[in-house]
């Protein structure tokens, strides 16, 4: 009897000395797509992606104001401001982009399917980039986080005179 009055106490102080409050994730990663869509129905364009390393000074005061729903879905700039935003001469955030890359099995590059492509996420993970979208007659430049985050869907609107995009947050 004794010994378990032992374990009881012991178990009894070790639950005292640890907060009650735990806060548990959400999903543990998910998926971020993004699918482009036309405004007059067009027939699919060959759209490219490339992802960049965006410099995180300049992102959180891009991202300023409404910071939570631009933080999760991002947001379109212009040509101008990527260049500024885009982060390759920092060698420690590159080596981070990288191993990000191979964490979540994503690709620095490469082409849209269908319209469509979808990148592995890490709930906890907040690292912004720059995607660059392309076809071969226009380019869109969006700030986002790619790698961090649960599922959430990004609508593009594309057409030569008008960009715009939508965010679905999906829930688990």
């Amino acid at each position: 009897m004794e010994f378990w009055l032992k374990i009881y106490l012991i178990s009894t102080v070790v639950a005292l000395a640890f907060p009650n409050q735990v806060v548990g994730q959400a999903c543990g990663g998910g998926i971020y797509r993004i699918e482009i869509y036309t405004l007059n129905g067009t027939a699919e364009k060959d759209f490219r992606y490339e992802i960049f390393p965006a410099n995180s000074h300049y992102v959180d005061r891009e991202l300023s104001g409404n910071a939570g729903r631009k933080r999760i879905c991002g947001k379109i700039i212009n040509t101008e401001k990527s260049k500024r935003l885009i982060d390759t001469s920092n060698v420690s955030r590159c080596k981070n982009f990288k191993k990000l890359l191979e964490l979540t099995k994503n690709k620095a590059t490469g082409k849209f399917n269908n319209g469509k492509i979808a990148f592995n996420t890490e709930e906890l993970l907040e690292f912004h980039c720059i995607i660059k979208i392309s076809d071969k007659d226009d380019e869109l430049y969006l700030i986002a986080n790619p790698f961090g985050g649960c599922d959430r869907t990004i609508l593009l609107i594309w057409d030569s005179q008008y960009k715009n995009f939508f965010c679905l947050e999906n829930d688990r």
